[in-house]
C-alpha cells in the first residue's frame, strides 16, 4: 500500500511538472481580448426563503485591457421566481409566503422576475 502511494504521489508530480512546464514555454498571450460566455444554472435555497428553487441564465462579457487588467461585466437574470408556501398549521391553510410579504393574501404577488447587473 505504502510503494502504490509513493508511486501515485510520483506520477502526480510528474505530470504536474510537464503541464507547467509546457504553459511557461507555449503561452502566447490572448490573440482576441473580447470573450463571452454563457451558463444555465440552478439556486436551490433551503425551504424558508420567500423563493422556491429557480433556475437562472447567466451571460459574461469580458475584455482582457492588458496583461494584469481584464474587464467583466456580468448579467444574471431569473426568468421566474415563484413564491414559496408555508402552512399555517391552526387552520390548516396554504399560505404563499412571498404574497404574504408583499401585501398579504389576495393583495400580494405570488410569483415575480429578477435581473443582477454586475461589473
Amino acid at each position: 500500500m505504502k510503494r502504490w502511494t509513493h508511486i501515485s504521489v510520483f506520477a502526480l508530480m510528474g505530470t504536474l511538472s510537464l503541464a507547467t512546464w509546457q504553459n511557461a514555454f507555449g503561452e502566447t498571450g490572448t490573440e482576441h481580448p473580447w470573450s463571452i460566455g454563457g451558463t444555465f444554472g440552478w439556486r436551490d435555497l433551503e425551504g424558508d426563503e420567500m423563493f422556491k428553487d429557480a433556475g437562472n441564465l447567466t451571460l459574461h462579457v469580458s475584455y482582457d485591457y492588458s496583461e494584469r487588467w481584464t474587464f467583466e461585466g456580468v448579467a444574471q437574470i431569473y426568468p421566474v421566481l415563484q413564491g414559496n408556501t408555508r402552512t399555517h398549521w391552526e387552520s390548516g391553510q396554504v399560505i404563499n409566503r412571498l404574497e404574504e410579504k408583499t401585501g398579504g393574501f389576495g393583495k400580494g404577488v405570488e410569483d415575480t422576475w429578477s435581473v443582477g447587473l454586475s461589473l
